[in-house]
């Protein structure tokens, strides 16, 4: 899907005031893969999110998508317009039609598709997004902060786009509106096998939520392998400025003796044998 050879970006290259945000990054991301990009604050997390999606141009280094270059001279690669989609964060602000329907729409119109395609578009990515019928023809403003969010997702969803990156998609939400979005987004992934790239800072969104994390510290790949690879390594995170995700600090904290959990229902899971020893249960 995605290759990077020794890809760099400097902010303000030619400038007396130049910042390296990126440094040699070489990786691929396989086609179908649910990636977890984490990094601290300033780490290079959004300016690699901005490459893939063709926003930035690397100032060194070459990307590829399926085999085709993503830059050609310097811009990006018009002939895979509509295959690669960014959910900024807090996409919300950028709803501006009258309807949500409208809204969602918007996306395929931009590409070409007649009105009765992109309202097929719209209605199918709303429903797989958990919108009912009810708020097709609200204003997209009389929503919950939450609803609000996944009209915003289902409008790049609705471009049919081959992958969905995501910049902090539960950014502002409640412990509930997150948790109804985690299981959303699982399910998306599921049904639609597109390839998923999540930035976020909540380690437990990103253990329960992807299979392959690769973290990034001051610019540079600094960890890249599965949730269990990378948080069972605190002290080498603790060097990029981040830690597991709490419920693994607790039980660590505790000394449970259970295998090392990163998620609330991986922790659940853990418990169970011991709730029930001697014929009662721990929680009475």
């Amino acid at each position: 899907m995605f290759t990077l050879n020794h890809v760099s970006y400097s902010y303000k290259a030619d400038s007396p005031v130049r910042a390296q945000a990126l440094s040699d990054i070489s990786l691929s991301i396989k086609k179908g893969e649910c990636v977890g990009l984490i990094g601290h604050t300033g780490s290079g997390k959004s300016t690699l999110a901005q490459i893939l999606s063709g926003l930035l141009t690397p100032t060194s280094g070459t990307v590829s998508f399926e085999d085709t270059p993503l830059f050609i001279k310097n811009k990006f690669n018009r002939a895979l317009r509509g295959q690669i989609g960014l959910v900024f964060q807090y996409p919300e602000y950028q709803l501006f039609e009258e309807t949500v329907l409208k809204d969602i729409a918007y996306g395929p119109m931009n590409l070409g598709a007649t009105q009765s395609e992109a309202f097929h578009k719209a209605r199918t990515a709303a429903q797989l997004l958990g919108l009912s019928e009810e708020v097709f023809d609200k204003s997209p403003l009389q929503l919950s902060g939450g609803q609000k969010r996944r009209v915003a997702i289902a409008g790049i969803l609705a471009m049919e786009p081959q992958v969905l990156i995501l910049d902090e998609p539960t950014a502002g939400l409640d412990p509930e509106g997150r948790e109804e979005l985690l299981k959303i987004l699982k399910n998306l992934h599921k049904s639609t096998g597109n390839t998923t790239i999540l930035i976020s800072h909540s380690m437990d969104f990103v253990a329960g939520f992807t299979e392959r994390i690769i973290v990034l510290n001051r610019g540079s790949l600094w960890m890249d392998g599965t949730p269990q690879e990378i948080f069972s390594d605190p002290e080498k995170l603790k060097v990029a400025g981040l830690a597991p995700p709490p419920v693994s600090e607790l039980f660590s904290l505790f000394g449970f003796p259970v295998p090392p959990v990163f998620t609330a229902e991986e922790a659940v899971s853990a418990l169970l044998p011991y709730m029930h020893q001697g014929g009662g249960s721990v929680c009475k």
